[in-house]
């Protein structure tokens, strides 16, 4: 009984939280921003739907991706020192330099 029962709260917070990343991809896709997150190993996990026209591909084929196979050689290079100190933990730059992924400006 007791597994049964923590199967349903399992399966119960599941659908929350599908609902939960459901609402937000709807939010963060009519926003008129590239909202972008890279993980600590810099893969992409995150990125909302106006990347599909700024990179010309799917958000669905950049995620998974490496920052610099969805950037390319040559930008990432350019935004090394920033993605090592956001890696680093510098919340200021990180801060900022996700601010410039999304726009290329500062």
């Amino acid at each position: 009984m007791e597994l049964t029962n923590a199967k349903v709260v399992a399966e119960k917070a599941i659908r929350v939280a599908q609902k939960s990343e459901a609402r937000l991809r709807t939010i963060a896709d009519n926003l008129p921003a590239l909202i972008t997150y890279f993980d600590a190993g810099q893969v992409l996990r995150f990125a909302n739907k106006p990347h599909e026209e700024q990179f010309g591909q799917g958000v669905g084929e950049m995620t998974g991706r490496a920052m610099k196979e969805v950037l390319g050689k040559d930008e990432y290079e350019k935004r090394k020192p920033h993605i090592e100190a956001a890696l680093r933990r510098r919340c200021a730059k990180e801060t900022r330099w996700r601010a410039w992924v999304a726009t290329n400006s500062w």
